[in-house]
């Protein structure tokens, strides 16, 4: 395969996106749970502790800090069973989250230009884009990403 080859380019721009975001928010996985609303989506979340009927029930028929997010909240819970209360696991979930919303706003672009580089600078400029690392580094911001 010859570097012309737009195969091989657009995955070499996607091993290169991938590298670019886990090094910017890799950071991010040392973090803890933060106080502002981490206690009340996770911390102290008694609907994310097991999954059950009555527990699904609350997640699609409640309301969490004033918002209605029942598919954020079903996520907590999956990374409840997988992490518990380590708050690795659910930074990890939200890096997961935002290397593949990056990806799929390379594809987009790709898809509408069919220029290679153009959908990778639009894709590293949203990976690293400061108004993103709210949506990865706090747990309670999952809802942007998902």
């Amino acid at each position: 395969m010859s570097v012309n080859n737009p195969n091989l380019r657009i995955s070499l721009c996607i091993c290169l996106l991938l590298l670019i975001v886990f090094g910017a928010f890799y950071p991010s996985l040392k973090c803890g749970f933060v106080n502002f609303d981490d206690d009340n989506y996770v911390v102290n979340n008694t609907s994310i502790s097991s999954l059950s009927v009555p527990n699904l029930k609350a997640i699609f028929g409640s309301f969490f800090v004033g918002h209605y997010q029942p598919l954020t909240i079903l996520s907590y819970l999956l990374d409840y069973q997988l992490f518990k209360l380590n708050p690795f696991g659910y930074h990890l979930t939200n890096l997961i989250l935002h290397s593949f919303n990056s990806l799929l706003v390379f594809w987009l672009i790709y898809l509408l230009s069919g220029n290679i580089g153009v959908s990778f600078l639009t894709a590293i400029l949203f990976a690293i884009h400061p108004l993103r690392v709210e949506s990865v580094a706090w747990v309670s911001e999952r809802q942007d990403a998902l």
